[in-house]
């Protein structure tokens, strides 16, 4: 071997070890959660009405584990114009009934499938909450 191959091999061992001990250690040294929610972003905990408006998801629930691919998402909301569903390839808007229930039909992709759904009130408030239901064809 000649002298620069040598050099190299030294230099990108000493690298790979710097980089290997720094992921190892790092986890350690900085806390495991530094996300930190949105201002707007709402989970589904029941969040206290602003001036009487609200968004309740009344079907599935959070971490839903499904067997069927199309599931109806049904809730309900008081004060509000309109609600958004949004989905990685759809966004679809819903008008509440007469007593601020909806219902939309979505098709689930297999595996974990994130859904955010909104309520925006005349005042143009809104209320978010997203919900992720899992779709599994097969028993767990």
């Amino acid at each position: 071997m000649n002298k620069d191959t040598v050099v190299a091999s030294i230099i990108g061992f000493s690298l790979g070890l710097i980089a290997a001990i720094t992921i190892w250690v790092l986890p350690r040294i900085f806390p495991k959660n530094l996300a930190k929610p949105t201002p707007n972003t709402q989970t589904n905990q029941s969040p206290a009405p602003l001036n009487g408006f609200s968004l309740d998801i009344t079907s599935n629930k959070d971490g839903d584990i499904v067997k069927t691919k199309t599931v109806n998402l049904v809730g309900k909301t008081t004060n509000a114009k309109f609600v958004i569903i949004t989905t990685p390839t759809l966004n679809q808007v819903v008008k509440p009934g007469p007593n601020g229930e909806f219902e939309i039909s979505l098709d689930l992709f297999l595996g974990g499938n994130q859904i955010a759904v909104s309520a925006l009130d005349n005042d143009n408030q809104d209320i978010t909450k997203d919900l992720y239901l899992y779709y599994f064809e097969d028993k767990i």
